[in-house]
């Protein structure tokens, strides 16, 4: 069964355009993970690392732990000034399953932790994955 990933539109000329829907669904033919799988994320997450933590986000099995991604998905529309300068501009709009603008809030966590907590990294660990093995649902 196919889930919902994101919706994408691209900016032009002040509005927006080419709404597209774009799906997720396993390929029956081949084997696939159906396990719980924690995808860690922080505002160091963007680009296509966000992309994939959008389109992992509306998986069922996957849980987000961290911090919202960084709001930096969408690619760029490059452009010359009479000078020579060249200049990008955000071009398009992504929002999750729950109607939200990726680009503005980032990918939601499901879990929230600070991954850059300092009483963990005084003992060589990382918060994030410290959660995840302190939650009720992990299997080692």
């Amino acid at each position: 069964m196919a889930s919902f990933v994101w919706d994408i539109s691209t900016f032009y000329a002040g509005s927006l355009h080419q709404l597209t829907s774009v799906y997720a669904e396993p390929d029956n033919n081949r084997p696939y993970y159906l396990k719980d799988i924690y995808l860690l994320t922080s505002n160091g997450t963007f680009s296509a690392g966000e992309t994939f933590a959008l389109a992992m986000s509306a998986l069922p099995q996957v849980t987000l732990v961290g911090r919202a991604t960084a709001s930096a998905t969408s690619d760029t529309f490059p452009r010359m000034l009479p000078n020579g300068w060249i200049y990008e501009l955000s071009n398009e709009y992504y929002e999750n399953s729950l109607d939200l603008n990726v680009e503005v809030l980032g990918v939601p966590v499901d879990v929230e932790v600070d991954p850059s907590d300092i009483t963990f990294r005084k003992e060589n660990k990382d918060a994030a994955i410290e959660k995840v093995l302190s939650l009720p649902s992990y299997e080692p």
